[in-house]
């Protein structure tokens, strides 16, 4: 009777445990129709190798294989039915809209390296990103702040398609990542940040802001990790 007791006790615990872990699993299940994929910046400056910036981030690019991961994401988002956007930087030439007196590094870095002029190849979206013609992905004009609703259309782009759930990467991660991340989070959107789909300008940054920044705006987690969540529909 001992044996059947604890047999019993067992069967069930197990029981117990797992339509527990089947009800995480469905909780974790996001709404293709209520999430999207935000891409910060992932233009020519920084993705490609002829990008006024890309020398800051290529270790870290190639380490974690960013591109890749981002090309990956774009694919699989498209087919699950995820709103794709694209917020980006643009500056007009000779940098007129800037405070060259202000003692910030953000702005200075970008005149320094002339990056982000618009009507230059370094502000057109990183080529294998780029919508094609049947495409539906968002791409915003090119803003002068550094979080990705300053200045545009995003936050008005999300509500009006009902948005809820926001997929984060792109550059650079503790920078304009972070602070679009934190409007997001002040605006009531559920974060997810792609820690595999970003970059900053070292690993040493970057775990820092996953670890001490990011947890308390959102879930850091990998592109695949995230698209797993996502509800498959008929």
């Amino acid at each position: 009777m001992r044996k059947l007791a604890v047999g019993l006790i067992s069967f069930a615990v197990a029981l117990v445990a797992g339509l527990f872990i089947d009800a995480s699993a469905r909780a974790q299940q996001l709404n293709p129709k209520e999430t999207a994929v935000l891409f910060v910046d992932f233009q020519n400056e920084f993705a490609s190798e002829t990008g006024n910036l890309y020398p800051i981030l290529k270790d870290e690019l190639k380490r974690k294989n960013v591109l890749e991961n981002a090309v990956s994401l774009m694919k699989t988002a498209r087919e699950r039915g995820m709103l794709i956007v694209h917020t980006t930087a643009g500056y007009s030439p000779g940098y007129a809209e800037l405070d060259a007196s202000n003692p910030g590094l953000f702005h200075k870095i970008v005149r320094a390296r002339k990056a982000f002029v618009a009507g230059s190849p370094g502000v057109e979206l990183w080529d294998r990103l780029r919508p094609g013609p049947k495409d539906t992905d968002i791409v915003l004009k090119g803003r002068t702040a550094m979080s990705g609703f300053q200045g545009t259309d995003l936050n008005y782009v999300l509500r009006s398609k009902g948005i809820k759930n926001l997929a984060i990467a792109g550059f650079v991660t503790n920078i304009c990542v972070e602070q679009t991340g934190r409007d997001a989070y002040d605006l009531g959107f559920h974060n997810y940040f792609l820690a595999d789909v970003m970059a900053a300008k070292n690993a040493e940054d970057q775990a820092f802001t996953e670890k001490n920044n990011f947890t308390y705006i959102g879930k850091v987690t990998s592109w695949r990790e995230f698209v797993d969540m996502i509800a498959v529909t008929q």
